[in-house]
């Protein structure tokens, strides 16, 4: 249905038909004269009559249109009510058996088949939707995720049947969640039916929840394996947590349950003694009476590999920072640290066929342009940079070509600083005792001017002047350029009280 609103009183269409019917009347006013069959200008009156009659509609159209008149379509649309059948296909489900869950399933489908005969639109829903044919068997259904996150289902519901007339969801669940938020906390457009699966009675049973571990590892060094153990009607009992490898035994320990559903964590301490792609084990013996061991093992895969991180060292003249920097970063035999000096004995220029993980620029850009060259070699890698300012640096060059930090100012004078922790850093945990002491390191020499942090960077520590606590950067970073960049904005770290303190 369509119908014209008029945001001016109709009686302007009248005007409109006046104004038309004067401006054809004043353009064609000769035609009165002609009496001979022919009008003035050539045309004979019948054209010279069709001419103004076009005139007229045009006139009066362009008036119409100064009104602003506006055209309301109404389409009525009817769609299917929708029903979506959301099926938690956790591994906790089918505990009970397969045949069990079948049933349960089998009654379903014959509930979707008559919500269908009814003309509603009914689809499924799993986890992690992997059932894409709306007529598929749902005894068909694989109950293998091994994490749960109801309340995650039904908010990809919802956002996916936006402004879609979905009126119920029926969510078919053992109640069991170990990821997201309890769905009953959730706000939804729609009704939410559940059919309950599984026995509501809790068993005996112990859980090994989850194992972390580190993806890589270095060859003959040791990491640290975590398991996370959860029981349940084992109060006071002791269970026993055993790594393997290869079908062999690496340590074990035994955990202890307190009341309730105990939850512990237990480290292993591993070391890698071969190359590749290792397989580990981490299992809790079974106890009497476990309503079942199929949750009490899991597999870890680790990627071992012999190789060490190269580091360059690069320092515009010999200093205690980067004898200081070279001992801290000597102590982890998993890196190798290249260290180069320009104005020192020690070859300055670094191998053209050298890739390095890391490069440490020690008051490089400087100000006399002793290192330009080797900088700029260095800058068209995407290596990640670490810069240590002082007195010396080129502050321009280090703005112009750093991610992290913006300085302005004379750069030829220098504050003394000391440093502050920044607590909204939260990327890291730190030990609030190394903290502390802080405040006890003796002062670095940092570049005087105005600091801007740039737009993703994060700072961890700021400068303090005196007692005076700044929001100019000391350290910080960026790792959403290309290039992963760090800051330290000052030097003097080589002294006894910095070097300790790492």
């Amino acid at each position: 249905m369509s119908n014209v609103i008029f945001q001016s009183s109709p009686w302007w269409i009248l005007v409109c038909l006046l104004v038309g019917a004067a401006y054809a009347y004043a353009l064609y006013q000769p035609l009165p004269l002609a009496t001979t069959g022919t009008s003035v200008g050539g045309f004979d009156r019948r054209t010279t009559y069709g001419l103004a009659v076009l005139r007229f509609l045009a006139v009066s159209l362009l008036c119409f249109l100064l009104l602003d008149p506006l055209i309301r379509s109404i389409q009525t649309t009817t769609e299917k009510p929708k029903i979506v059948l959301a099926v938690d296909n956790s591994e906790s489900v089918a505990v009970g058996g397969r045949p069990a869950i079948n049933r349960s399933l089998a009654a379903l489908q014959s509930l979707r088949q008559q919500l269908t005969d009814k003309g509603m639109d009914v689809s499924v829903r799993t986890l992690d939707d992997t059932l894409n044919d709306p007529g598929a068997d749902l005894t068909q259904i694989p109950f293998t995720r091994r994490t749960t996150d109801l309340s995650g289902l039904l908010n990809g519901i919802r956002s996916d049947y936006e402004g879609r007339n979905l009126t119920d969801v029926v969510l078919v669940t053992d109640g069991i969640f170990n990821q997201g938020l309890s769905p009953t906390f959730g706000q939804y457009p729609f009704s939410v039916n559940t059919i309950g699966l599984g026995d509501t009675i809790p068993r005996k049973d112990i859980q090994l929840k989850g194992v972390i571990a580190n993806r890589i590892a270095y060859l003959g060094n040791q990491f640290p394996v975590q398991a996370e153990i959860v029981s349940y009607g084992y109060a006071g009992q002791a269970a026993t947590v055993v790594i393997r490898q290869g079908g062999q035994e690496l340590s074990r320990q035994s955990v202890r349950f307190g009341q309730g559903d105990a939850f512990n964590q237990l480290t292993f301490q591993t070391t890698a003694t071969r190359k590749g792609v290792q397989h580990y084990v981490v299992e809790v013996l079974p106890q009497p009476g476990e309503y079942t061991i199929s949750n009490n093992r899991q597999d870890v895969y680790i990627d071992v590999i012999d190789g060490k991180e190269k580091v360059l060292l690069l320092g515009l003249a010999p200093h205690p920072d980067i004898r200081a920097i070279r001992s801290i970063l000597e102590k982890n035999q998993n890196y190798d640290v290249d260290v180069r000096v320009l104005t020192g004995s020690i070859d300055p220029t670094p191998p053209v066929d050298k890739k390095y993980d890391l490069i440490i620029l020690h008051q490089i850009p400087d100000s006399r342009g002793t290192g330009n060259a080797v900088f700029q070699t260095l800058l068209s890698s995407n290596t990640p940079m670490l810069f240590v300012l002082g007195g010396q640096s080129a502050i321009g060059p280090f703005t112009a070509s750093n991610p992290v930090l913006q300085i302005s100012g004379p750069g030829t004078q220098t504050d003394k600083v000391t440093a502050t922790f920044n607590p909204d850093f939260k990327q890291l945990a730190f030990d609030p005792a190394k903290l502390d002491l802080l405040a006890k390191l003796p002062p670095l020499t940092v570049p005087y001017g105005d600091y801007r942090a740039q737009p993703g960077s994060e700072v961890v520590l700021w400068q303090q002047i005196g007692t005076v606590k700044t929001t100019k950067p000391l350290l910080a970073f960026n790792v959403t350029s290309p290039r992963k960049t760090a800051v330290l904005a000052g030097k003097g770290c080589g002294r006894g009280g910095w070097k300790s303190s790492r």
